[in-house]
């Protein structure tokens, strides 16, 4: 306890209630802080709209693994060589394209 009054700055004759209550502001006053730190470094200025936008990346993440399974299926690779599979189909076409103008 006299270790936590001198950390706190408080008096040596402060109560334990005294040392509890603080404790538990610097506690509240961090998660407050941590919480505008967070906002502030994702540039969100509005619980709502963090919410709406987990809830459209909620939504959205599904479908890209649909996508990504189907064209993986599609291809016959596994879903570690597409990106690199569709590279080559990609430049395959514009070559062909580039052909027949």
């Amino acid at each position: 306890m006299k270790t936590l009054r001198i950390m706190l700055h408080l008096d040596e004759n402060a109560s334990t209630s005294t040392v509890v209550d603080t404790v538990g502001e610097l506690c509240q006053s961090a998660q407050e802080l941590g919480i505008a730190w967070l906002l502030d470094q994702l540039n969100i200025d509005d619980v709502d709209r963090i919410a709406v936008t987990l809830q459209e990346h909620d939504n959205l993440l599904p479908r890209l693994q649909r996508i990504v399974a189907d064209l993986s299926g599609m291809l016959e690779v596994d879903m570690d060589s597409l990106v690199s599979t569709v590279q080559q189909l990609k430049s395959t076409t514009t070559h062909e394209g580039a052909g027949n103008r």
